[in-house]
């Protein structure tokens, strides 16, 4: 019998110090013993005389690839693998249900699935979820062979660019699909959708830079009823006219649209009618403009919303999406015309929880007193917003919930400013990266927030004894360092009894 590469992350289960708990779901079976059992059935590295497959009695610790692997695996694991040789290994691997080949530790790097790999696993009859995420190896003929996995419920074929239209004629076969991801698949195009249109029960579909499916593909997409999430972003060849077929699908619950360059207001006029809608990103689509939001508005399910980079949009734009009262997540990142006016109607959203105004260059301290109305905030980005002072810090003050707070490169950020920030007690992320203004004696008020375990001091003015301070923090997890010139080697031991502490450090 020939065994072909797999590429995945069982590895990550092998050197796990417990064993899966006893609720570990059942339908994924993934445990020592059947990580080997792949690794021999599946490795393209020994050949053996067996005629059949499920039957196999293979040692596991005398292949190839086991004895490079076994000596990087932890010591309870190589027993187990010892122990394996009594068994067999074909019950379990035939109830696999989920599988997951992506190529991304360090153990697989010489090891590459192909079409081949793909007609061993076509045994795997139960098998639900496959992922071949970045397998460059695999074309439509190793698709051929999936096929025929007709329990198949997930298939992720992200960043597999042997892919082309005939490949997705085999995956039309699987009449269970409910996910299917083609990122980055640049060989298929308007044709391939035709066959996609057979897959009726398809909830998920990502076809993400796939430069060549043009506003016509989408007219195939229409006929899948049941979709709830589509993820069109960086489709640079699909504009308004394009939405428009896709009205249809009244089911939809999230729309991305990201970077698809040609959108514009009459796009988001036909977007308007997807009454299902909760999540909706149009980052990076410049043409739309505050007559937009207008049709926005009418989206009264949206939790998320992401304008980010969309520069035309002003305060009188957000004036219109104020009625979204279900909104959670909003994202406003490079919105520069946006002025403190603005912020007063994103204070209408009670429920915000998200909020990033980055770039948002013209927002003062009196735009944060209308933040400040946000009481369920939770996650807070002001990166780049230079023109906030410690002033602005004191309404930040009255975010309670607040969990993460960016405020990178505001250079008008002093030590006074960290008093106000000390307030906020259930803080775990502080990105102060640039504030240069800051020193050790601001760092003093920082020790107060006992939960932090993310902080960035990069660029900061503070030395040996800022870092003394730090060494308060006993939740912390990870600091930035990085361009603190003030700092030595002795500052740094003081950091040596959190030994679970990573430091960031760089010149």
């Amino acid at each position: 019998m020939r065994c072909i590469g797999l590429c995945s992350n069982f590895l990550d289960f092998a050197s796990m110090e417990a064993a899966p708990p006893s609720n570990h779901p059942s339908n994924i079976i993934l445990f020592y013993p059947l990580i080997f059992l792949l690794l021999i059935i599946l490795e393209d590295r020994h050949t053996h005389t067996h005629t059949h497959t499920h039957t196999t009695n293979i040692q596991p610790e005398e292949t190839p690839c086991v004895k490079q692997i076994l000596p990087k695996m932890p010591p309870r694991v190589h027993a187990r693998v010892k122990r394996a040789r009594r068994r067999s290994y074909s019950f379990v691997l035939l109830r696999l249900r989920h599988l997951d080949a992506t190529p991304r530790h360090r153990v697989w790097e010489e090891v590459k699935i192909t079409d081949a790999g793909l007609a061993r696993i076509a045994v795997l009859k139960l098998l639900q979820k496959l992922v071949l995420r970045g397998c460059q190896r695999i074309s439509d003929v190793g698709l051929a062979s999936v096929a025929l996995l007709l329990q198949l419920r997930h298939l992720d074929l992200r960043d597999s660019s042997r892919i082309t239209d005939a490949g997705l004629v085999s995956v039309a076969a699987l009449e269970q699909l409910q996910h299917l991801n083609l990122y980055r698949c640049d060989r298929i195009t308007n044709s391939g959708l035709m066959n996609v249109d057979a897959l009726q029960l398809l909830q998920h579909l990502c076809v993400s830079r796939c430069g060549n499916i043009t506003n016509a593909g989408l007219a195939n997409v229409a006929t899948l009823q049941h979709l709830r999430h589509l993820d069109l972003s960086h489709s640079k060849m699909i504009s308004d006219d394009g939405l428009a077929r896709v009205v249809v699908l009244q089911l939809l619950q999230k729309l991305v649209l990201r970077d698809c360059s040609f959108i514009t207001d009459v796009g988001l006029a036909s977007v308007a009618l997807l009454l299902q809608l909760r999540h909706l990103d149009v980052s990076y689509c410049h043409f739309i403009t505050n007559a937009g939001l207008v049709s926005v508005a009418a989206l009264q399910q949206l939790r998320h919303l992401n304008f980010s980079h969309c520069y035309r949009i002003t305060d009188v734009g957000l004036v219109n999406i104020g009625p979204l009262k279900l909104l959670q997540h909003l994202d406003l990142n490079n919105c520069s015309n946006m002025l403190n006016a603005g912020l007063k109607s994103v204070a209408a959203m009670v429920q915000v929880r998200y909020l990033d105004l980055s770039h948002c260059d013209n927002i003062t301290d009196a735009g944060l007193k209308s933040v400040a109305a946000l009481q369920q905030l939770r996650h807070l980005e002001l990166k780049y917003c230079c023109k906030i002072t410690n002033t602005g810090l004191k309404h930040i003050a009255a975010l309670q919930q607040l969990r993460h707070l960016c405020i990178s490169c505001c250079n008008k950020i002093t030590d006074v400013g960290l008093q106000n920030i000390a307030a906020l007690q259930q803080l775990q992320d502080l990105d102060l990266c640039r504030c240069n203004k800051i020193t050790d004696m601001g760092l003093r008020w920082l020790a107060t927030l006992q939960l932090l375990q993310h902080l960035s001091l990069n660029g900061c003015d503070i030395t040996d004894a800022g870092v003394a301070t730090i060494a308060e923090l006993q939740q912390l997890q990870h600091i930035d360092l990085s361009s603190c010139a003030k700092i030595t080697d002795t500052g740094i031991g003081r950091l040596a009894s959190m030994r679970q502490l990573v430091v960031s450090r760089t010149y």
